[in-house]
C-alpha cells in the first residue's frame, strides 16, 4: 500500500458516512498518511500501518492496518509504539472516529462494527 492509497481509502470511508455533520468533523481530522511500523500488543509481530487521522487534543491517531487477509482501523496513543488491544480495533473508520472524536448524537440503533 502507498500513502496515496491509504488516503484514498480513508477519504472513501468518510464519504460513505451518512451523517453530514460527522463527515465534515471527521474529514477535518485527516492528515497526510504516514507510514509506521507498530508492534502487536500481545505478540512479537510488527505490522506496517498508515496513520491517516489525528485527534491532537487527545494525542491519539487513527491508523489503517492490513495483515494477512484482514483490514482494520486502530485507535492508538501517539506516544505508544504498539497497536493496543482489541477494544481499540474497528472494521469501519467511522466507528474508530466515533470512539475517539465524536461528541454528537449517535446514529439510531448504533452498534460498533
Amino acid at each position: 500500500m502507498t500513502a496515496d492509497e491509504a488516503m484514498a481509502l480513508a477519504r472513501h470511508e468518510i464519504a460513505c458516512i451518512p451523517d453530514a455533520e460527522r463527515r465534515q468533523a471527521f474529514g477535518a481530522l485527516l492528515a497526510p498518511a504516514q507510514n509506521e511500523m507498530r508492534l502487536k500488543k500481545c505478540g512479537p509481530e510488527i505490522f506496517e500501518c498508515w496513520q491517516v487521522a489525528r485527534v491532537a487534543e487527545r494525542r491519539i491517531s487513527i491508523v489503517y492496518v492490513c495483515w494477512e487477509y484482514e483490514e482494520h482501523w486502530a485507535v492508538v496513543p501517539d506516544e505508544q509504539p504498539d497497536l493496543c488491544y482489541d477494544g481499540h480495533w474497528f472494521l469501519l473508520l467511522d466507528d474508530a472516529l466515533i470512539s475517539c472524536a465524536w461528541n454528537g448524537p449517535l446514529p439510531p440503533n448504533y452498534e460498533v462494527s
